[in-house]
């Protein structure tokens, strides 16, 4: 009887599936697992491993950045790193494609720059819309989209621009060497002062003293208009953050929060105090933190990051509408710290 040789196509088959079954195991081999301890976060975790706080919560799908010791975490590789990299690279790339094909969403066009040298933006019309419909849209009256826009009348061209948000005098272009480094990651800087928060060293202080330490830790993370923390930051999320540190809840925007708290004449501000300005609206479109000797604390557009000026600048002389007591229990002396000693409390 003869034998005869297995088929190359059979032999071929086999080593691949073999090959395959060799990759998974080393794969699911270099995956790497944490147990949390007691006095564990995020972002020690994510800085003992070395990867972004935002890849280890994104891998453990983690709604909150809360740990029970115990929880066992899976550590992001680098090639998951440089995998998820791509992939989202590849899905901006196919949104972008997405919506210059559709008009079901709002077009905008975020900080076009304007002659002027401002920053502004932009919502371009689409067919059927209306000045009403736009303005509810972005949180305006009719009026002041018309005024944005000088506009006489309400007629609309589908394509037309309209500003949505206009910049202030205060967005002019700042000196090369007062802009934020562009290397400063936002997302850790804003995780590492929320785990100063929790830190048991500072419960001896008040909440108006731990507001200003926080406060001032996060001294030139660059602004963004707009942005909520992970390239920037806008006057009002800063604010928001700050609050949050300290475990008062604020709403998001500046026009919300002028809505809150109890309202303080200017002879009687105490550091924690809010500060309203109107810019660019009728509205409250600004806003900072009072940190005590007339100054205050605020994302800074004109300067593109959080920086500290005085009440008494023309600018904002002009411009104030109002300040806010926010924090639920206001206390009557409040020490007022100096910067320097802020900061040197806590490593910038």
């Amino acid at each position: 009887m003869r034998i005869y040789p297995p088929k190359r196509s059979f032999v071929f088959t086999a080593l691949i599936t073999m090959l395959f079954s060799l990759f998974m195991l080393a794969m699911a081999e270099a995956t790497t697992h944490y147990t949390v301890k007691k006095g564990d976060n995020l972002f020690k975790i994510a800085k003992k491993f070395k990867v972004p706080v935002n890849e280890l919560r994104q891998t453990n799908k983690l709604d909150s950045d809360d740990l029970s010791i115990g929880k066992k975490l899976t550590i992001p590789s680098k090639k998951s790193s440089v995998r998820d990299k791509t992939a989202k690279a590849v899905n901006k790339e196919a949104t972008q494609k997405t919506s210059h094909a559709s008009d079901k969403q709002p077009v905008l066009q975020a900080k076009s720059t304007t002659a002027e040298g401002g920053d502004h933006e932009y919502h371009v019309v689409r067919k059927g819309e209306t000045p009403a419909k736009i303005a509810k849209q972005y949180g305006l009256s009719v009026r002041e989209l018309k005024q944005l826009n000088h506009m006489t009348s309400n007629k609309l061209k589908t394509g037309q621009k309209l500003i949505v948000a206009k910049a202030s005098d205060e967005d002019e272009k700042a000196p090369e060497s007062d802009r934020p480094s562009k290397h400063l990651n936002v997302s850790e800087k804003i995780e590492e002062v929320k785990v100063l928060s929790q830190s048991v060293e500072l419960s001896n202080l008040s909440a108006t003293d731990r507001l200003m330490l926080f406060a001032k830790k996060m001294l030139n993370l660059p602004y963004k208009f707009g942005g909520n923390g992970i390239f920037g930051l806008d006057c009002s999320s800063f604010v928001q953050k700050v609050y949050g540190f300290v475990g008062q809840p604020l709403p998001r925007s500046a026009r919300e929060q002028f809505k809150v708290g109890e309202e303080i004449n200017k002879a009687e501000l105490q550091s924690g105090d809010l500060l309203f300005f109107r810019t660019y609206a009728s509205f409250p479109s600004h806003v900072g933190i009072y940190i005590g000797n007339n100054m205050f604390i605020h994302a800074s557009s004109r300067a593109k990051k959080v920086q500290i000026d005085s009440l008494d600048t023309p600018y904002y002389v002009k411009r104030f509408i109002g300040a806010k007591r926010p924090l639920s229990e206001p206390e009557a002396a409040v020490s007022e710290i100096p910067v320097s000693e802020g900061l040197s409390k806590i490593s910038p």
